[in-house]
């Protein structure tokens, strides 16, 4: 049944062609290929750290994926002391793509500091994007 899901959840993705909103597959690659995301906080199952999170979900084909990378970027560097951010590549990790349903990318899922999604962002839309970031900073600040 797993394996069925991982196969189903890599057709969807390749066949969804990035499926986000502007860009082409021959854009210049901007983004460098992190590391792997250690599964996003473990799982996104250790809550004592009460830290929100933003997982984008990328290809490196993908060129939607490249044009909104150096937004991510600029977000993490302006909103990185109270937001975690993270980058799955889901062809290296198609298991947490499947985990967290995507069907497109690049999606941007939202989870709170207990690691339970509260928003997501499809596509390469850099306005709505840094719009959920802020609105969580805002809501992350004590």
């Amino acid at each position: 049944m797993t394996l069925a899901l991982l196969v189903w959840a890599a057709l969807t993705l390749s066949l969804a062609g990035c499926g986000g909103k502007g860009g082409d597959k021959s854009a210049g690659d901007a983004r460098q290929t992190p590391a792997p995301s250690e599964n996003v906080r473990n799982e996104t199952a250790d809550t004592t750290a009460r830290t929100p999170v933003v997982i984008d979900f990328y290809a490196t084909w993908c060129g939607p994926c490249k044009q909104i990378a150096p937004v991510f970027e600029v977000l993490k560097g302006e909103y990185g002391d109270r937001i975690e951010f993270r980058s799955i590549d889901v062809d290296q990790e198609p298991e947490m793509a499947a985990r967290y349903g995507i069907s497109s990318i690049p999606t941007f899922v939202f989870l709170d500091a207990d690691g339970k999604e509260v928003n997501r962002v499809m596509g390469a839309d850099s306005e709505a994007l840094s719009a959920a970031v802020d609105a969580m900073a805002q809501g992350a600040v004590k």
